[in-house]
């Protein structure tokens, strides 16, 4: 399972960095990718899952769980990007919406 992230205004661009988490079956957490991008469009996250298939899923089979926020860019790429993986919502962000 992966996790997803941005988070903004974190350089004098202001570009948002995504950050791609990795949680393995045993709990332990590593970090699988860091990239800045222009938007939280699907284009930018096409880009990471992408790049990602040919970096790291190329030897492994990809993650079958990604979690991340509601951003309409991730959730329109999962279907293209990671077929075959399950979007679940960030608890977290979850309830940042609800309580909105």
């Amino acid at each position: 399972m992966i996790e997803v992230d941005t988070t903004f205004n974190t350089n004098n661009l202001r570009l948002p960095l995504t950050i791609v988490t990795g949680i393995s079956n045993t709990g332990d957490s590593f970090p699988v990718a860091f990239s800045f991008l222009p938007s939280e469009s699907k284009v930018s996250f096409d880009f990471i899952f992408e790049n990602l298939k040919e970096i790291v899923w190329q030897e492994f089979p990809p993650p079958r769980v990604v979690i991340g926020d509601q951003a309409k860019g991730l959730i329109a790429s999962l279907p293209d990007s990671m077929p075959g993986s399950i979007g679940q919502f960030c608890e977290w962000h979850a309830f940042e919406n609800i309580k909105k």
